[in-house]
């Protein structure tokens, strides 16, 4: 009798009360600032797992910064986004959107009337950053470090791939508060587990991470002197990253390497509605550079899509890429900003990378 009471239990645990959705999430670590949330099911289950689970905070967070961030513009962002002309937004990730807020709602967060567009937008904001209205330079946004085969041997990391990010993103008391690693394992036959590093509410995030190994996050680059198209129909730049992570062999050619990522970033020919660094890595069992570790620079204005790998004259010796804030490839610019300048100045050869 007892076993049947506790697994009786268990199962009302997995119930939202409210509703008869089920709840496809767990809280795995809740302390300080850093929430990690493991997500599982199809794209709606997750979306409305992660609604439920910490809608208080999205909320909070959307109601906080978000909006506050756009100046006043957060009906212009939406409606733009609603006409469909500037940006394209696969159908599956506006039906997580609306999950995301059915869960919010089914918790009894949603006093605002926020609807899916709010979360869309809320995801979309950074891609505003040029548009007329807004114009927010970012200034010097987060910059990459990657090291691999030679560079990482003879150290603790044993000749494997590394990758080092740091993020400098908006300092906000609301932002800093709310880090979270949101881990999905989706239930669709052509998805792969993966998970994101950034804050409560974000579909994808500008770091993550995926269950073979490859990694991809974005840094800003020559923030706020970009001209994008009101009609080119972007691709917001979460949304590219997070296809890149979850799409299994993208292009059909029976291996997942870094190449599917590459074709999905091309696969946007108009590029992006502002400049960005988009750094791509994989495990160095690869047998070339190319695709171990690749540095794309994409931006509104042609050239759209600029990629280098190691085999670019970039001034950074060895199994070793660098991605700050300036434009190296695109337009064969070669421009070091003072953190590539820094970070040449202290690897010296490149070698002996450890973890620490």
């Amino acid at each position: 009798m007892k076993k049947v009471i506790l697994v009786l239990a268990l199962s009302l645990c997995l119930v939202n009360p409210l509703s008869s959705q089920t709840v496809n999430g767990e809280i795995l670590y809740d302390t300080c600032n850093m929430t990690v949330i493991r997500l599982w099911g199809t794209s709606y289950e997750r979306g409305f797992a992660y609604g439920y689970l910490v809608g208080d905070r999205i909320i909070e967070l959307l109601e906080g910064f978000t909006i506050p961030y756009l100046s006043g513009y957060w009906s212009e962002v939406k409606s733009i986004i609603a006409q469909g002309n500037a940006f394209h937004i696969d159908s599956v990730y506006w039906d997580e959107a609306q999950a995301l807020m059915d869960g919010i709602t089914a918790a009894g967060y949603n006093s605002g009337g926020y609807t899916s567009l709010d979360v869309i937008a809320g995801n979309c904001v950074y891609d505003f950053a040029s548009w007329p209205f807004l114009k927010k330079g970012m200034g010097p946004h987060c910059s990459t470090f990657f090291n691999w085969n030679d560079a990482t041997s003879g150290t603790d990391l044993e000749g494997k791939s590394v990758i080092a990010r740091h993020g400098d993103g908006n300092p906000d008391s609301l932002l800093t508060a709310n880090f979270a690693i949101v881990i999905h394992i989706p239930g669709e036959e052509n998805l792969q587990p993966w998970l994101h590093m950034g804050y409560v509410g974000e579909m994808a995030s500008t770091a993550n991470l995926n269950s073979i190994g490859h990694f991809i996050s974005a840094n800003g680059m020559d923030s706020g002197n970009w001209s994008p198209d009101t009609v080119a129909g972007y691709e917001p730049i979460i949304y590219t990253m997070r296809k890149a992570m979850e799409t299994f062999d993208y292009n059909q050619d029976g291996i997942n390497n870094l190449i599917d990522i590459k074709d999905i970033i091309s696969s946007n020919q108009n590029g992006y509605s502002d400049g960005s660094i988009i750094s791509i890595m994989g495990p160095s069992t690869a047998v070339h550079d190319s695709m171990i570790a690749i540095v794309a620079e994409v931006a509104p204005e042609a050239p759209f899509l600029t990629f280098r790998s190691n085999s670019y004259e970039d001034s950074i010796p060895g199994d070793n890429l660098y991605a700050a804030n300036s434009q190296i490839a695109r337009n064969n610019s070669m421009t070091f900003c003072w953190r590539y300048e820094n970070m040449i100045d202290h690897i010296g050869s490149g070698s002996n990378i450890g973890s620490q």
